[in-house]
């Protein structure tokens, strides 16, 4: 072999080594001993290592100044206490592990004059529906754990004998709070005029206590047109009216001969009681009854028809109701007509009832009335009434004339001049008919807004009458037992 040739290709050997080396040399320079990074990119400016700082294991945070932020990384760091909370300071959070614990919070119950109500059970929910329970002491209160948030508050009063309005629904607790104070208003009668006793809207008599010299106020929250009575010489009542501004004025009433004060209540919607005090005029305490009974002829206090001999007169106030109620003794077929149209001479206080003898519903038909000395035959139509006079009692109007019809009154008009000849009074009335079975107690409806009824009872069914009219008006209810049907 060529020695030239050998030197040569072992000096070509070598140069490409130097060229390797070179290029090692600079892809991986010696990493400087201090990193600078100026621009807080974690790479250094000078080398371009990577000198993002490695974070420390959980356990190697590092706190001193008990912020939960670690001071070397900057990140949360919340040591583990085990489930132990510590919270000397406090402040809703562990010292340990820094999350929220549940702190003693005292929930105070009073009065709204401050006072302490014991025995009231109350239910603090917060919103994932967990529930703290607890009953006032003596002092009305209770020590809850709770954490910081917002809770529903209910309330059980099933232990207090007094009439409580009841304080708020909801409460937010914050870092500071210690104590939630919750104020009811005392709603128990007293006998003042803002905390009047009261007395049953039922039908009833009650039994009322009143000190020496003493004045109580009571209310009615319904009247409904029944009628109270006091039996007592030693009292004096005053009946109090609420006018349209909120002020009162007040009616006295003074015992009679009998030693009773009676009066009739106003109508009232359950906003607006019947309110009236009751003043102990003597030296000493009395006990005296009251009794409170509707209207003669109300649902509550219906008129008894004792037997069935003869018709049922009444007379009939604009818009109201008349119940009766017979309870059968025998098993038969009832029969209930209602003839509510009367007619009246204006001239004279007689009446005759007109009974409808043709025609449907409405005031179109015709219609008679007997009388004594004669029959009365009056022909309604929409715009003329007709009269057949043949009594002799009566002055004859018999005739065609035009009429009116106001408040329930017909009044007939002369052809010639106008001048009103007679009246009618055609304030129709409805009839209502209901049966209690004797041995269901079940109500039964018969018919509503009817005229006549024919209804089979057996022994101790309970049979209702309700009529109702829009005008004073006066009827007669005819009632017959049948055997059989007709």
């Amino acid at each position: 072999m060529n020695i030239k040739r050998v030197v040569r290709f072992v000096i070509l050997i070598l140069s490409l080594l130097t060229v390797i080396a070179l290029a090692v040399s600079c892809a991986d320079p010696e990493p400087c001993l201090n990193h600078i990074d100026t621009d807080s990119d974690n790479i250094c400016d000078i080398c371009s290592t990577d000198v993002t700082p490695s974070l420390p294991e959980p356990d190697e945070h590092r706190d001193e100044n008990r912020d939960f932020i670690c001071d070397e990384c900057g990140t949360e760091c919340f040591p583990d206490c085990g489930g132990e909370h510590k919270n000397e300071n406090d402040n809703n959070k562990c010292d340990i592990c820094g999350k929220d614990v549940p702190v003693d919070i005292t929930v105070s119950v009073v009065d709204h004059l401050g006072n302490p109500i014991a025995n009231v059970k109350v239910s603090l929910e917060d919103e994932n529906f967990n529930k703290y329970e607890g009953t006032t002491n003596n002092d009305g209160k209770i020590v809850l754990s709770l954490l910081v948030g917002r809770y529903d508050i209910s309330y059980d009063l099933s232990e207090l004998d007094a009439n409580y309005i009841t304080g708020a629904t909801s409460v937010t607790i914050s870092d500071e709070d210690r104590e939630i104070n919750l104020e009811f208003v005392d709603n128990t009668p007293n006998g003042t005029f803002e905390r009047p006793f009261v007395i049953s809207t039922d039908e009833t008599t009650v039994s009322l206590t009143i000190p020496a010299n003493t004045k109580y106020e009571y209310k009615i929250p319904f009247g409904g047109g029944r009628t109270v009575t006091f039996y007592s010489p030693d009292i004096e009542v005053l009946y109090h009216e609420r006018a349209e501004d909120g002020s009162y004025s007040s009616a006295q009433y003074l015992p009679d001969s009998k030693g009773e004060i009676s009066f009739k209540l106003r109508e009232t919607d359950t906003n607006t009681p019947n309110l009236f005090s009751v003043e102990n005029k003597s030296g000493q305490s009395i006990t005296f009854n009251v009794s409170l009974v509707s209207r003669l002829g109300s649902l509550s206090n219906p008129i008894v028809i004792d037997s069935i001999e003869g018709p049922v007169n009444c007379e009939l106030a604009a818009e109201t109701t008349v119940n009766y109620k017979w309870v059968a003794t025998d098993g038969k077929w009832l029969k209930a007509v209602a003839q509510p149209i009367y007619v009246f001479r204006k001239d004279s206080t007689s009446a005759a009832p007109l009974v409808k003898t043709e025609g449907g519903e409405g005031l179109v038909g015709t219609y008679t009335a007997t009388l004594e000395s004669g029959l009365v035959t009056v022909i309604i139509t929409e715009t003329e009434i007709e009269v057949v006079d043949e009594t002799t009692d009566w002055e004859n109007v018999s005739g065609s004339y035009s009429y009116t019809l106001e408040g329930g009154v017909i009044t007939i008009l002369s052809a010639a001049d106008g001048v009103a000849v007679d009246t009618f009074s055609v304030a129709a009335c409805q009839l209502s008919v209901y049966i209690t079975n004797s041995r269901t107690s079940a109500q039964k409806v018969i018919g509503e807004g009817i005229n006549e009824a024919l209804i089979s009872v057996s022994e101790g069914d309970e049979i209702r009458f309700s009529i109702t009219s829009a005008y004073d008006v006066e009827f007669i209810l005819n009632l017959a037992l049948l055997d059989t049907l007709e």
